[in-house]
């Protein structure tokens, strides 16, 4: 039997950003099942929390099972391909990150939205969402922003979008308020891109999300065949603004891989259709990809005889402050999601 041998390579930045039972899945799929379409998304919500000191909220179910709908009728998401989280916990979301980890292929599109509370710790310069078992004054259930950057850097989809409507979410971002790209959409479709929308720049944002509003209403009038992300936004940033005092932002995730590219969200009912775009219909529409990177080989999964490991938070000895933040969680997190697929361990 072969040794086990684990190579983690990480990239990491700093990166901030009608109830139902808590925790409910209503789509979910094994790493090992076939996942059908290139469009996958892990839709969050968080209106009900355990800790009675953090208030609950009204509006964040509503807005994402509106998304959840429109990305099913409209936009070529299959709802195997959908993860539908409500009121989870923080082990429950990184359970949606690690199964998106180990579906998606280079060729993949990837729709993170979180709607719920959000936090910034200045001294930190760390931002956090509030999963439902998440306690005032404690962060170990808190999701750091190091977290989800480890994450998004890891999966390997062509595009990832993040969606973040929460309080202080603004501080996400490497650049912001990206204009309108001049290149055409099959080059912004062939580069990869990690970008993220925020409904509001280091500020309190309201349960009732101005954000959401115009954006469901954009996706839903859209008659075009391809809408990029730097279309939408453009298209519903100045009403946000004139309805709100919150300014959203729009930007490249910091340190994630970002090339340039743009997710974009295709409308297989449209009429506008053009000659122009036949190929990248086709290249959406094609239903082979590459095989998905093992994170550990199978030669690798099973150990002689059980054998018990304990993983804790790494720690920095280096003497030097990481201008990213702790890092030492969202490596545990990574290292014990990995571990968990080796059996007698």
């Amino acid at each position: 039997m072969k040794n086990l041998v684990l190579f983690t390579a990480i990239l990491c930045s700093h990166f901030s950003f009608s109830q139902v039972t808590r925790g409910e899945i209503l789509s979910e799929n094994n790493a090992e099942e076939e996942v059908i379409g290139k469009y996958h998304a892990i839709i969050i919500s968080e209106n009900e929390y355990e800790d009675e000191s953090i208030s609950d909220l009204a509006e964040p179910k509503n807005d994402a099972d509106k998304l959840y709908k429109i990305l099913l009728d409209k936009y070529n998401f299959n709802s195997s391909a959908i993860i539908r989280l409500i009121d989870p916990t923080r082990n429950e979301v990184i359970d949606a990150l690690d199964k998106k980890r180990n579906q998606l292929s280079e060729d993949d599109n990837l729709l993170i939205f979180y709607a719920g509370h959000g936090y910034w710790d200045e001294g930190l310069k760390m931002g956090y969402w509030f999963p439902s078992d998440a306690r005032k004054g404690n962060k170990g259930n808190w999701l750091a922003n190091t977290t989800l950057t480890t994450y998004i850097n890891a999966i390997q989809a062509k595009h990832l979008l993040l969606i973040s409507d929460a309080c202080f979410s603004g501080g996400i971002f490497k650049t912001r308020s990206v204009g309108e790209m001049d290149s055409g959409l099959s080059r912004l479709y062939s580069l990869k891109s990690r970008k993220a929308i925020s409904s509001g720049n280091m500020k309190e944002v309201p349960d009732q999300s101005v954000l959401m509003r115009f954006m469901l209403q954009q996706l839903e009038l859209n008659n075009e065949q391809f809408l990029s992300t730097d279309q939408l936004f453009a298209s519903i940033r100045p009403n946000v603004l004139n309805n709100s005092q919150t300014e959203p932002l729009y930007g490249v995730i910091q340190m994630t891989g970002d090339e340039g590219g743009e997710f974009v969200f295709y409308n297989s009912q449209s009429e506008n259709a053009s000659d122009e775009n036949n190929e990248l219909v086709a290249e959406i529409k094609n239903q082979q990809k590459r095989s998905v990177v093992p994170v550990i080989n199978e030669e690798n999964k099973m150990l002689q005889k059980p054998t018990r490991v304990a993983i804790i938070s790494f720690d920095n000895s280096s003497g030097k402050e990481n201008e990213y933040g702790d890092l030492g969680g969202p490596l545990r997190d990574m290292l014990t999601s990995d571990l968990n697929s080796v059996e007698n361990l």
